[in-house]
């Protein structure tokens, strides 16, 4: 397969395998078989099978002699795929003998071949070459500008063909035969990472579906030698161990599959500095391709793993001594250490516990004249809004009396407020549904229209006080001149007040909705251009300025008002709010 050439492993020269025997008898076989049936097509084999066995042990001379008299008589057959695949032998060879113009000749003429008689094995192993051809730079790095250079682009041409004709077979061995190819020269050449592991990822769930054990050992060699190339060690380990437990574990014996497996298992443990087993994964090679001149190589390396194991004992016995003297003196400094520390500890946690104790206190302290303050002002507003009530009685005038008792509410709303904060947890934050609800029903109350039941739709939000006095003025004004103007004729008096927060970050606004059902739209002239003229109403649009708010009056089948006003402090939700009317609705 064309794929074997992504095997010469980190770059060096192929290692030749010695003659095989058992091949040169079958090639006698097919040979004598040939003769006696004076059969061309089968001589034409024998000698291509010759020349193989003879290119596999390194003799290019003799293979070359044996491809040309298998050529010449393939020729006067005419295309085949026999003469397409001899074609293509020898331009491998000329490329191996760095002759690349009359190799890619052969290449093109091979090609040529199997496109006229749609043979996709041939067409697959010669795109594949061609790819792997135009990939590699042969001008030595431009140091001889008379060769061709790489050609990255023409590879990837190339590539897209060998997947094309690949997927047009239908066979899914060559599908994976060209994803294995590929890898290879999207590894050593183009070193893309990410495709080399998607084919070869490929490759493999295809020989496995297939139960080809011969492509998943090629498969797994080539993705060790990637992790060992970028020093995934112990993926490349891993991955080894696999390969060879498929060899084991089947009959099949390819020289080539396991002198690779032993030449990379040989680099793992070079890698790892393990001089022993790299030399006998040598050893190992040297007895299945002698006469290969790497012994020389590797009787250094075991000589280098000899030197370097007594370096490494006595190295061990000098590290040994200056350990334990390096060890009890850390001791000693350690143990004084550890005895400054702890007192060091005990003095800084008697100081932070008398501080703990007094910032508790004081704490204490703070929170309860606050909540005393609190509870003072309420009591106080209380009695202004007791003093008003008494003042009222003895007012003989009807609307002398309404003004008392609007002021009377509006203190009231007050007194809700500090009453709130003595009573909740947070000190100078108020929880928004409580408040409003008791506003709304205190002036219900007032007005004896206890039968409306509000639709209440407050978010769970806590405000700072600054903001809720305001905002419980403005629903105490809005919910008063309902009552006053809106309800007294109304057959179904209806009040809905929403509160929501909108917006996000530093853009969150607090937005207000205060509808009822029982005024037209003739009154919103007076609310919207001359809002002044009216206390409430003035008192109202003090209050929206205050919260650095905007207001808007509107008609919908009754009034509405609108206000939107920035929140100071990101709401905190307080959970479930008590109910206080049948008709109360809270989220």
């Amino acid at each position: 397969m064309f794929f074997m050439i992504s095997f010469c492993a980190f770059g060096q020269e192929a290692n030749f395998l010695p003659l095989q025997d058992h091949k040169l008898l079958y090639a006698d076989t097919v040979y004598r078989e040939a003769v006696r049936r004076k059969d061309p097509d089968l001589l034409a084999e024998a000698y291509y099978l010759y020349g193989k066995t003879y290119e596999a042990s390194g003799n290019h001379e003799t293979s070359q002699r044996y491809y040309f008299k298998s050529l010449k008589l393939l020729e006067r057959k005419g295309d085949s795929p026999s003469l397409s695949r001899i074609l293509h032998r020898l331009g491998e060879m000329e490329a191996s003998f760095g002759n690349n113009e009359k190799a890619e000749r052969y290449f093109r003429q091979s090609l040529g071949i199997a496109g006229r008689i749609h043979s996709h094995v041939n067409l697959i192993r010669g795109y594949g070459t061609l790819a792997w051809h135009m990939a590699k730079d042969r001008s030595g790095k431009e140091t001889q500008p008379g060769l061709r250079r790489s050609n990255p682009d023409s590879a990837l041409y190339y590539v897209r063909k060998v997947d094309s004709v690949a997927l047009r077979s239908g066979d899914p061995i060559q599908v994976a035969n060209a994803h294995l190819g590929m890898a290879g020269l999207f590894w050593d050449i183009l070193k893309d990472e990410k495709e080399t592991l998607r084919r070869l990822a490929d490759a493999l769930s295809i020989y496995t579906d297939e139960k080809k054990d011969g492509g998943r050992v090629a498969t797994y060699s080539l993705l060790a030698r990637y992790y060992l190339e970028t020093g995934q060690l112990e993926s490349a380990w891993n991955t080894l161990q696999t390969a060879r437990e498929i060899y084991r574990s089947n009959p099949f014996h390819d020289l080539g599959n396991i002198t690779r497996l032993n030449e990379l298992f040989l680099h793992y443990y070079r890698a790892r500095g393990n001089w022993k087993r790299a030399f006998e994964y040598s050893e190992k090679n040297r007895r299945i391709q002698p006469g290969t001149g790497i012994e020389a190589a590797y009787i250094k390396m075991a000589r280098q793993y000899e030197a370097e194991k007594k370096e490494a004992e006595l190295r061990e016995h000098e590290t040994e001594l200056r350990l334990r003297a390096e060890a009890l003196r850390a001791y000693r400094w350690l143990t004084g250490t550890v005895a400054l520390l702890l007192a060091a500890l005990a003095v800084l946690s008697y100081v932070f516990y008398r501080l703990y104790k007094k910032n508790r206190y004081i704490s204490q302290q703070n929170e309860m004249l606050l909540r005393e303050q609190n509870h003072r002002v309420a009591n106080d507003l209380q009695a202004i809004s007791s003093f008003l009530n008494l003042q009222q009685e003895e007012v003989g005038d009807f609307k002398a009396r309404k003004v008392f008792e609007e002021s009377k509410l509006r203190v009231e709303a007050i007194a809700v407020l500090h009453k709130k904060l003595y009573q909740g947890k947070r000190l100078t934050m108020v929880y928004l549904p409580d408040f409003l609800e008791d506003i709304l029903d205190n002036v219900l109350h007032t007005f004896g229209m206890q039968h409306i039941s509000p639709d209440l739709d407050i978010a769970p939000l806590y405000l700072p006080s600054d903001q809720a006095v305001p905002l419980g003025l403005i629903v105490n004004e809005l919910t008063t001149n309902a009552c006053k103007y809106a309800y007294p004729l109304h057959p179904a008096p209806s009040l809905r007040l929403s509160c929501r927060l909108t917006g996000e970050n530093a853009g969150r606004q607090i937005s207000l909705i205060f509808k009822d059902n029982g005024l037209d739209a003739s009154v919103l002239e007076t609310l919207n251009s001359r809002p002044l003229q009216r206390f409430g109403l003035g008192l109202l649009l003090m209050q929206v300025r205050e919260l650095s708010g905007h207001h808007r009056f509107t008609y919908e089948k009754g009034i509405a008002f609108g206000l939107s006003f920035p929140e100071k402090q990101r709401p905190l939700s307080a959970g479930p709010a008590r109910a206080a009317n049948p008709g109360t609705r809270h989220p």
